[in-house]
């Protein structure tokens, strides 16, 4: 292959789009890979406005959080859960109402782990509670 066919290739795939990043900021997560996925979900959250866009800046704060957890900085994991917790409370209280107070529920109960217990690991039940809103549909994903 030459140089203009390889050009041409380049030029013809079509954009990257948003839901884009956020399936592979969901397979980035699924991997424990927490600052790939919160690098792709922040490319994603660029695009987004409104409720959506605070919505999906918390699930960065707490993908982030994990990372600083996974990385031995416990108090910069519990200052970024917080924060999450703190973003999810400015929501409008009509804004998907049973998902954010699952969402919120689950930065509550990471941030207190995390501040209050001496845990070497996520506990299972956390992770497996943030992949349930880390799917295809979930608020912005179509």
């Amino acid at each position: 292959m030459n140089e203009n066919d390889s050009n041409n290739q380049v030029l013809n795939k079509a954009p990257i789009t948003k839901d884009d990043f956020i399936l592979k900021g969901i397979s980035a997560f699924q991997n424990q890979e927490y600052f790939e996925a919160h690098d792709f979900f922040e490319e994603a959250w660029q695009e987004m406005t409104g409720s959506d866009k605070i919505v999906w800046q918390a699930i960065i704060q707490l993908t982030v959080s994990f990372y600083h957890f996974s990385s031995e900085n416990r108090k910069g994991a519990v200052g970024l859960a917080k924060k999450a917790s703190d973003k999810l409370n400015s929501l409008p209280e009509t804004f998907h109402p049973q998902e954010i107070a699952r969402l919120k529920r689950l930065a509550v109960k990471w941030k207190e782990s995390v501040n209050f217990k001496e845990t070497a690991t996520i506990p299972e039940d956390i992770i497996r509670e943030m992949k349930k809103f880390l799917v295809p549909g979930f608020l912005s994903v179509q």
